[in-house]
């Protein structure tokens, strides 16, 4: 029986002590899955006390993140379709934020874009549908305005060559652009010869190349030795006058046989336009 006694406060002594040096090193004993909020102190958990990814959506209240709490988004971070207007700051998105063709006359509210919205000389043709801009979206201001060159020719006679060909009436010298020319010309023939006679009065208007731009014809009609004079009235376009200009020229001629005289006089009024057409 002693032997027995002997072994059990053996054991006994041995767990005591156990506990004494516990209490007295500081420890506390706990049982499994009895740590709470309150045994944490404030503050001291730590991120490398967090394993990777293992805090999710449910862990974090909602609504509790702003800006401060992340640092960077990714596309796959908003649910589609979510952004609005309001989140995103006035003046903030350029033309590089835009995948280029994105955006349809649909994505603009109508009147929403001014002119300091579009970069000047961006848009070109291609960007404004056919038929789609009226009076009211051009500045007339900005439109380009007809100009008078000036007024060639005035009512002094020109001899016309005898050989019947044409003759220079009038003549303007024009630096390199386009123009429109409106011109009348007065055309005589005078015969010498008793009875009535017929003879023809043309003209020209010629391009500094030489090209004829307008022209017009008419029948002379004269009789006993009386002049005869016909009016005529022409006009045409000299496009694309190159560099260095040039001289536009109103040409006549009277075709007859038994004409001893051949006359006319004339004016030109000319006009620069810009483009390839006037209108």
């Amino acid at each position: 029986m002693l032997s027995k006694l002997s072994r059990r406060l053996s054991y006994a002594n041995v767990m005591s002590t156990i506990a004494v040096f516990g209490v007295l090193a500081g420890g506390t004993a706990y049982a499994a899955n009895t740590i709470g909020s309150t045994d944490i102190i404030d503050g001291q958990v730590k991120s490398v006390d967090v394993g990777d990814n293992e805090i999710k959506s449910s862990d974090v209240k909602d609504e509790s993140l702003t800006t401060f709490d992340v640092s960077t988004f990714l596309g796959q971070d908003v649910v589609d379709g979510t952004l609005t207007g309001a989140d995103v700051g006035d003046g903030t998105l350029t033309g590089f934020d835009l995948a280029e063709e994105s955006i349809g006359g649909n994505d603009i509210a109508n009147g929403s874009i001014g002119g300091s919205d579009v970069a000047d000389g961006s848009l070109g043709s291609f960007d404004i549908l056919d038929n789609n801009l009226t009076g009211n979206d051009i500045n007339e201001a900005t439109l380009a305005t007809t100009t008078t060159v000036g007024i060639a020719g005035g009512p002094t006679d020109v001899t016309l060559p005898a050989d019947e060909t044409f003759g220079k009436v009038a003549s303007r010298v024009v630096p390199a652009g386009s123009y429109a020319i409106i011109a009348s010309a007065n055309v005589r023939s005078f015969f010498s010869f008793p009875g009535d006679n017929f003879t023809t009065g043309a003209c020209e208007l010629r391009a500094p190349d030489g090209a004829v731009l307008g022209s017009a014809i008419e029948n002379l009609y004269t009789t006993d030795d009386l002049a005869q004079w016909v009016s005529l009235s022409l006009n045409g376009m000299a496009l694309g006058v190159p560099a260095g200009g040039g001289e536009i020229g109103l040409y006549c001629k009277v075709a007859s046989g038994q004409t001893s005289t051949r006359r006319a006089n004339g004016q030109m009024l000319i006009l620069q336009f810009d483009g390839t057409r006037p209108f």
